[in-house]
């Protein structure tokens, strides 16, 4: 659900002109932060336990959430309308949704089953 969610927001928040250029930065954000998790996961399981890993990665996420208060700061951009809902889209809202929920839980949940349950190591998986 976050997928199409951050893309709209990416547009919503933008100028008209900046739209596309906004979009690519946020999606390259995205992959280079993919790229580090993987390395970061790549390096330190084999050197420490499961456990602080999970440590790890929930102290960049808090510091991530942290350079986000504090770059709210300066010039906000002009929302006109709140997020809209259309009945006539009802299948595709159905559809994101479920699709996002399929992603959530097999990108975190059936991986981490794998890694605790079956001890497949996390280095195996980290695709």
């Amino acid at each position: 659900m976050f997928a199409p969610l951050q893309q709209s927001m990416v547009l919503a928040t933008s100028p008209a002109a900046e739209r596309g250029k906004r979009l690519g930065l946020m999606t390259s954000i995205a992959a280079f932060a993919t790229v580090l998790a993987s390395l970061l996961v790549n390096f330190l399981t084999p050197h420490i336990q499961m456990r602080n890993t999970l440590l790890v990665a929930a102290v960049f996420a808090f510091v991530g959430s942290l350079v986000q208060l504090i770059s709210r700061k300066g010039e906000r951009a002009d929302i006109r309308k709140g997020m809209v809902f259309k009945w006539q889209y009802k299948s595709y809202y159905g559809l994101t949704l479920l699709a996002g929920s399929r992603r959530q839980i097999n990108f975190t949940f059936a991986r981490m089953l794998l890694v605790i349950a079956f001890g497949v190591p996390v280095t195996a998986i980290r695709s």
